[in-house]
């Protein structure tokens, strides 16, 4: 609690992307994975799925590289708002 630094001076927060109010995220992706050279599958490059409201009652849905939040994709779900946008998914 005595650790507790301004907004942008933390180290400890690797990126931030900025998307509409009450967003939330919903999954992780595995990643892609590869072969070391010891012969174990490692994942590489996850990313993950968010979801915010549109106040109009749909939800867009948002993919974000996992290393620097850049948008990879993103859609509109029409109906799908529930107030808060998605909360949860599963990713295969």
């Amino acid at each position: 609690a005595s650790d507790v630094l301004p907004w942008g001076q933390d180290e400890c927060v690797v990126w931030n992307t900025p998307l509409r109010f009450a967003s939330r995220p919903a999954a992780w992706t595995s990643g892609t994975p590869v072969i070391d050279r010891d012969g174990c599958t490692a994942h590489v490059d996850p990313e993950v799925w968010t979801s915010a409201p549109d106040a109009l009652g749909n939800a867009t849905v948002y993919l974000l590289r996992g290393a620097d939040g850049t948008i990879v994709a993103s859609t509109t779900l029409p109906g799908v708002d529930g107030g808060f946008g998605i909360y949860g998914g599963a990713v295969d």
